[in-house]
């Protein structure tokens, strides 16, 4: 199963989706399930510094990282889509369609992620806290559902 997690600018809360998710699967040790991230924004960035730290804070490993944007490819390579935000979700079932794979964390774990971007550390943090509490949530829905 190939999962792509989905934020605007794909810069800390989608990346941090993913590498919180596999950290996730390896310590329950899944191994059928492969992780992406994108962004709806078409600009290429790096991962931002504070969800690095944030990252690193709590011990979730994570790789060099540039920001990509969504594209057919990617949506395509795509069992399941989860974005951060039921707005993104809106926007990516306008644009490709395909909306039983496409889901948003509101629907997996009952709130949207919030962006932190521009805001402080703690934010980053505490997002990230969220993501990370969410995972075994992620792991049942993909399952519930059988993407």
């Amino acid at each position: 199963m190939r999962v792509l997690f989905v934020c605007r600018g794909n810069t800390c809360r989608s990346p941090m989706m993913k590498f919180a998710f596999d950290k996730y699967l390896a310590d329950m040790g899944i191994t059928d399930i492969e992780t992406d991230s994108a962004g709806l924004s078409d600009r290429l960035n790096t991962l931002s510094e504070h969800a690095a730290q944030a990252l690193d804070m709590r011990r979730i490993p994570h790789t060099a990282h540039i920001s990509k944007p969504l594209d057919e490819r990617l949506f395509a390579s795509a069992d399941a889509v989860i974005c951060a935000q039921s707005g993104q979700a809106y926007a990516i079932k306008d644009k490709y369609g395909e909306a039983a794979k496409i889901v948003c964390m509101r629907d997996i774990c009952g709130s949207d992620i919030e962006d932190p971007y521009g805001k402080s550390f703690d934010e980053y943090v505490r997002t990230l806290e969220v993501i990370e509490s969410a995972a075994p949530s992620v792991y049942e829905y993909l399952r519930k559902h059988a993407f």
